[in-house]
């Protein structure tokens, strides 16, 4: 992702709901986007990042004309620290390019709010928004965050099995690259997973070309 994008970050202070018991357990003000892309975190002996590839490739999603279809996708996280952290993504189902990420301490459709501020930030255009059927895609409040934006909503048929299969893909694939690691802290995760998604989107763009 481009280092000058705005920050994937959604902190407690800018979810509309919270339980009381979540801001009481959990600070995440001091928690900063990923910036140094030269800089390998580690957990124990254990490296969490891999060799770099084509630095030179900074795009999003690597395409001119935007999909007309995304996949959402919220995928969880622990840290010996610092509990759970939340990874949101919006990916393309032809291409898998992850065209917008967010990331946050509380599991609520408000990361999605927070990856599409990133993915319309630079134009506006119709879109699909494809989800599995689980509960946070049900909710009311999930209706409310899309209804500013020109997105569809629509989720995958009742039976389907493993829901969306790009995201699917996508988190199965990350597992495999991070291994057994262990995230020490917030904000190691943080940096880890948005290199990740950097270098998983080269590898793609890269692929794309060739």
């Amino acid at each position: 992702m481009k280092r000058d994008q705005p920050n994937p970050i959604l902190y407690l202070y800018e979810y509309s709901q919270v339980p009381e018991e979540i801001l009481y357990r959990k600070n995440d003000e001091e928690l900063s986007p990923w910036s140094q892309i030269d800089n390998i975190g580690t957990a124990g002996e254990k490296t969490l990042f891999f060799n770099e590839t084509d630095k030179e490739n900074k795009g999003q999603g690597g395409s001119e004309a935007p999909p007309a279809v995304l996949c959402v996708g919220i995928g969880t996280y622990k840290t010996t620290e610092d509990g759970e952290i939340y990874l949101c993504v919006l990916i393309d189902p032809k291409s898998r390019i992850v065209y917008a990420y967010s990331l946050g301490v509380y599991r609520s459709p408000e990361l999605v709010r927070k990856a599409l501020e990133i993915l319309f930030s630079e134009k506006v255009f119709s879109l699909v928004l494809l989800s599995s059927r689980n509960s946070i895609y049900q909710k009311q409040l999930y209706r409310e965050i899309l209804a500013p934006y020109p997105v569809e909503a629509r989720t995958t048929a009742k039976g389907t099995r493993g829901g969306v299969m790009a995201v699917s893909t996508f988190y199965s694939h990350l597992m495999r690259k991070r291994g057994s690691a262990i995230f020490q802290n917030w904000q190691e995760a943080v940096d880890w997973l948005s290199r990740y998604i950097f270098y998983y989107n080269a590898e793609r763009n890269v692929n794309s070309r060739g």
